[in-house]
C-alpha cells in the first residue's frame, strides 16, 4: 500500500535551518489527494503563493517546489512509515535548499 505526504517548509537564511510551517495531519491514499490538500491549504494560508500553487497543482508527485525561502513536498511512503527515496530525491532535496537560499521569487519544481 503506497501512503502519501505531504510537507511544507520555510528555510531560516540566517540559521541555515529549515523550521516546518505546516504538514498533514494524516496519510493519504493516493499522490493526488495529498497534492490537492497541499495547493488548498498555500491558497488558504497565504494567496501570495498562488503561483507556486499552480505549479504544484499541475505537478506530478513525488515532488519539491520552492517559492522564496518555503520548501514544499509530495512525497511516497510504505506502510511502516518509511519515506519511498528515488535515486535523485537526495539530489533534488539539496537543490531545493540551494534555491530556497536564494529567495526567488520564481516557483521552480523538482519532481523525482
Amino acid at each position: 500500500m503506497e501512503l502519501w505526504d505531504w510537507l511544507w517548509q520555510q528555510l531560516d537564511r540566517q540559521i541555515r535551518d529549515m523550521r516546518v510551517v505546516t504538514r498533514s495531519k494524516y496519510p493519504h491514499l493516493s499522490a493526488v489527494s495529498a497534492r490537492d490538500e497541499l495547493v488548498t491549504r498555500i491558497r488558504l494560508m497565504d494567496p501570495g503563493l498562488e503561483k507556486v500553487a499552480e505549479l504544484i497543482e499541475t505537478g506530478e508527485p513525488p515532488l519539491i517546489a520552492v517559492i522564496g525561502t518555503d520548501v514544499f513536498s509530495i512525497s511516497k511512503f510504505d506502510e511502516n512509515g518509511v519515506m519511498s527515496m528515488s535515486a535523485n530525491h537526495r539530489a533534488n532535496s539539496d537543490a531545493s535548499i540551494l534555491y530556497a537560499a536564494k529567495n526567488s521569487k520564481v516557483p521552480k519544481i523538482w519532481t523525482h
